[in-house]
């Protein structure tokens, strides 16, 4: 869900506002927020359930995805790299502990897993996407199709983790 973002953020500013402090600021925007959302995750996750934490973040990394497909502006792209960078790292961090919580003795091969899936989407996300761009009748709308792919499959995915945290006990960290 946050790799096409963050991978291609940069790029989207550029071709809104050629200033480069304004373009130049999506990236260390994305990583600011990252690395502010880690300290804000843990007493997040201690007052609810990971799951809806988790559910949460993907919600807003979604609407993060979707925001730059609906208007592509400075404003957008900008708010696109605070939501997505805020929630990818919390995303990560609550899955890793839902795992640890419910497979405790095999967590380490389960989290082997989710790595395992994370590199693949890190590779096949950008890939589909260039191989998208590099149609000329695809090129003009296919990193909007792509990001809205993505902002489906995260809205999807936020709104099982929170049916599944309604049905099930609640997992504190």
């Amino acid at each position: 869900g946050y790799i096409l973002p963050a991978t291609f953020l940069p790029v989207m500013a550029r071709e809104v506002n050629a200033n480069p402090s304004v373009f130049g600021s999506a990236w260390p925007l994305f990583g600011v927020t990252a690395a502010a959302s880690t300290l804000v995750a843990g007493p997040a996750m201690r007052s609810t359930s990971r799951l809806h934490v988790w559910a949460v973040c993907q919600l807003l990394m979604a609407i993060g995805a979707l925001l730059p497909a609906l208007v592509a502006s400075a404003t957008t792209i900008l708010l696109s790299a605070l939501l997505v960078g805020s929630t990818f790292m919390v995303v990560t961090l609550a899955g890793v502990q839902e795992i640890r919580a419910r497979m405790p003795g095999d967590a380490a091969a389960w989290v082997g897993y989710l790595t395992a899936s994370f590199a693949f989407g890190q590779i096949a996300g950008p890939a589909a996407a260039a191989l998208l761009l590099a149609q000329p009748a695809l090129a003009p709308t296919a990193m909007g199709r792509c990001l809205e792919a993505a902002a489906a499959l995260l809205a999807f995915s936020a709104a099982w983790l929170w049916c599944q945290a309604d049905s099930s006990p609640s997992h504190r960290s």
